[in-house]
C-alpha cells in the first residue's frame, strides 16, 4: 500500500514538472519588471501615469511579440478584414451580434486588445477579450455593442453599383480603446446592458449623444475633443525616450483606474496612444484631481508584479502578450 502511495506521489510530481515546463518562463519570478513611482512630470490635471519598466532579460525572452501587428495597423491592410458574423442582416442566430468574423490573409499574426472599438458593420462594437489572429487564418471574435440605436449597413459612396447580395458588412473604422468602465463591463462582467449604460453615461456627460447612441459620438463634442486632446498632447511623447517601458499604471483621484502590461516595449508603444484615449476619457469624464498618497502608490507598485505572476496566463507562443487590471 505504501509503495502504491509513493508511486502515486512520484507520478503527481512528474506531471506537475511537465506542466511547469510548458508555462511561460518569465512567470517564474516577480522581478521581471518594476513600476516607476518617482516621475512627477507624468501628471496632467486628473491623470497620473506610472511607467512599468522591464528587465532586458524579460524583453529578450518576449522578442517575438514585437513582430505582431496591432488591430489599427491591420485595418489599414487590404488583406485583413472584420465583418459581421451573419452578414446581409440575417438575425436567426441571436448570438451573432456578440461575435464578428476576422479574416487575416496577411503573413503576420495580429494582436487584438480587449476594449478596442471597431466602427462599421451593422453597429459599432467593442472587443471583449484579448486575442491573436494567426497569419492566414479565420476566427470568430467575441464583442459587445457600443451603438445600441443602429442595426443597418452604412451606405457607401459606391453602394449603387453593388448588388445587395454582394455587400460586405465590414468594419473599416477604428476608435481606440474604450474608457475603463466600458472595457470592464465587456471584458470581465460580460454584461451588454452594463456596456450600454456606461456608453450612455460617458456620451451624455460630454454632451456627445447621437441618434444611434454610439460611443464614437464623443468625436462630435468639440468641448470634449479639445479637452481630451490636451491630455493626449501632454502625454504622447513622455515615454518615447525609454526602450524598456512595457506598460502603465493610470491613477485618477485617490485610486488606480487601470493597468496595462505588455510582453514587449514595441507592442506597448503601438498601443500607447489608444490607451491614452481610454484613460484621458475617464479622467475628464469621471476623474478627480490626483490625491493618491505616496505610500499608497509605493504599496501598489510593490504588489503589482506579484499579482501579475499569480494571475497571468500564456496567450501566444508561451508569451503573455497583455495583462491588465481595471
Amino acid at each position: 500500500m505504501k509503495i502504491c502511495m509513493m508511486f502515486a506521489s512520484l507520478l503527481t510530481f512528474l506531471v506537475a514538472c511537465q506542466n511547469d515546463s510548458k508555462s511561460p518562463k518569465f512567470l517564474e519570478k516577480s522581478a521581471d519588471f518594476t513600476v516607476t513611482t518617482n516621475e512627477p512630470t507624468l501628471q496632467y490635471e486628473n491623470l497620473r501615469l506610472l511607467p512599468i519598466v522591464a528587465t532586458n532579460e524579460f524583453i529578450v525572452k518576449n522578442a517575438g511579440a514585437a513582430a505582431l501587428l496591432t488591430l489599427q495597423e491591420a485595418l489599414d491592410h487590404n488583406r485583413f478584414r472584420i465583418t459581421e458574423k451573419k452578414p446581409f442582416g440575417r438575425r436567426e442566430d441571436e448570438q451573432a451580434v456578440n461575435a464578428l468574423l476576422v479574416q487575416n490573409k496577411t503573413e503576420n499574426a495580429v494582436f487584438l486588445l480587449a476594449g478596442e472599438v471597431v466602427q462599421g458593420g451593422q453597429q459599432d462594437r467593442v472587443i471583449a477579450e484579448d486575442a491573436v489572429v494567426a497569419a492566414r487564418s479565420l476566427n470568430h471574435l467575441p464583442v459587445f455593442c457600443v451603438e445600441p440605436g443602429r442595426w443597418n449597413y452604412h451606405e457607401s459612396a459606391d453602394s449603387n453599383t453593388i448588388s445587395n447580395d454582394k455587400k460586405v458588412y465590414a468594419f473599416t473604422g477604428y476608435y481606440h480603446v474604450a474608457s475603463p468602465p466600458v472595457r470592464r463591463s465587456a471584458q470581465y462582467e460580460r454584461d451588454q446592458a452594463a456596456v450600454w449604460k456606461h456608453v450612455a453615461d460617458i456620451t451624455e456627460a460630454n454632451h456627445a449623444t447621437t441618434e444611434t447612441g454610439t460611443y464614437a459620438g464623443l468625436e462630435n463634442s468639440k468641448t470634449f475633443t479639445q479637452t481630451r486632446n490636451r491630455y493626449l498632447d501632454f502625454f504622447k511623447n513622455k515615454l518615447s525616450d525609454s526602450e524598456n517601458i512595457i506598460g502603465i499604471v493610470a491613477i485618477s483621484g485617490g485610486e488606480v483606474i487601470g493597468v496595462d502590461v505588455f510582453a514587449h516595449p514595441t507592442l506597448f508603444q503601438k498601443q500607447y496612444e489608444s490607451l491614452l484615449h481610454s484613460y484621458a476619457t475617464h479622467a475628464l469624464t469621471a476623474g478627480k484631481p490626483v490625491e493618491m498618497s505616496a505610500k499608497g502608490i509605493e504599496l501598489y507598485a510593490e504588489n503589482l508584479p506579484k499579482k501579475y505572476v499569480k494571475s497571468a496566463r500564456a496567450q501566444w507562443n508561451g508569451m503573455v502578450l497583455h495583462w491588465g487590471e481595471l
